[in-house]
């Protein structure tokens, strides 16, 4: 119930919001992420084909360490919209 409340809330902030389950991939991403990404459902995001050249090894990194430690992460990157733009 409480994870259908957030996701409710999600879809209306103005703002991105994503999560990745406890294997890493996406299992949520609001309407205002799919859009900015060009996808019609969080099951077509691809981070990694999203996320800067320059940025993904610190990205992964971090991931990976918050996925060992089963711990919610903060991570700032540069990431490709659909416009093509970082």
């Amino acid at each position: 119930a409480a994870d259908k409340r957030v996701m409710q809330l999600a879809e209306h902030i103005p703002v991105y919001a994503w999560s990745f389950d406890a294997k890493g991939a996406v299992d949520y991403a609001n309407s205002a992420m799919c859009g900015w990404a060009g996808v019609a459902s969080a099951r077509e995001l691809d981070f990694m084909t999203l996320c800067h050249p320059e940025d993904a090894d610190a990205i992964l990194r971090r991931h990976g360490e918050a996925r060992e430690r089963r711990e919610r992460y903060e991570v700032r990157g540069r990431f490709r919209g659909a416009d093509g733009v970082y």
